[in-house]
């Protein structure tokens, strides 16, 4: 087996019920979700009880979605099945971040909200004022780089291990200003998939994981390319098929 890549799930992915059977499973993940609540406080509740229609419109989807990327993320920590590389889709490059150690689950959690705000703003604003709402976004996107500089409310790391930006089509950088770069750039959207999940592949990946309450990931993949595994986790049966494909593998 060669490197194993962590894929986290983005938008369309969704569903009432993402993420409860790992929060109800696992004491760990219960405690570092509701901790996380503090911040978007009626979270869980969105995530656990919305109908699909309520959770698609909400303005809690996208912290909805890390929280349940996490979910998946700390499950197989906990079995010992770690990344050696990882990127995200859309929103899930949020949680790709924390998981190469670029910011705290905390800060990567507070910055999804943080943007996921924004969006919702510049969306209610476009209906508004058309083109105007543009000249918002870029406005709210430098504030949020000026955050990020200046490190009071986001620390950035170097990544621990590499990740790869699909918004951007290659590995994220060690040096910080051009991770602020990244960071300060778009809102969740992903442009270069394809290119990704090749080059992952040609620096040697063959099993990837898709980390959340999706596996459309998965299935592209698989259409991407042919010699490789993909797994996704997203409940207790899909972890427990995880588990025990890559520990026969090793």
């Amino acid at each position: 087996m060669g490197k194993v890549a962590f894929i986290f799930d983005g938008k369309g992915t969704q569903y009432p019920g993402m993420g409860k059977e790992f929060f109800d499973d696992y004491y760990a993940i219960k405690q570092q979700l509701t901790y996380l609540e503090q911040y978007r406080i009626g979270i869980l509740n969105t995530m656990f009880h919305s109908t699909n229609k309520d959770l698609e419109n909400s303005i809690d989807l996208y912290p909805s979605l890390f929280l349940a990327d996490l979910a998946s993320y700390l499950a197989l920590k906990k079995y010992g099945i770690k990344p050696d590389v990882v990127a995200g889709f859309g929103v899930g490059e949020m949680m790709a971040i924390s998981a190469s150690g670029i910011l705290s689950f905390d800060e990567a959690f507070q910055l999804t909200c943080r943007k996921s705000n924004i969006l919702f703003e510049v969306e209610n604003y476009k209906k508004m004022y058309q083109n105007k709402g543009i000249k918002l976004e870029h406005k709210r996107m430098r504030q949020v780089k000026k955050e990020l500089t200046d490190g009071i409310d986001y620390v950035l790391r170097k990544p621990l291990i590499p990740i790869y930006s699909v918004k951007k089509g290659k590995k994220y950088p060690d040096d910080l200003k051009s991770i602020v770069e990244i960071l300060s750039d778009k809102i969740f959207e992903p442009d270069n998939w394809k290119e990704v999940i090749i080059q992952m592949y040609e620096e040697g990946v063959d099993v990837f994981v898709e980390c959340g309450p999706g596996d459309n990931l998965s299935h592209s993949i698989n259409k991407i390319l042919k010699n490789v595994t993909t797994y996704n986790v997203k409940d207790r049966s899909s972890l427990e098929k995880t588990i025990k494909g890559i520990k026969n593998t090793k």
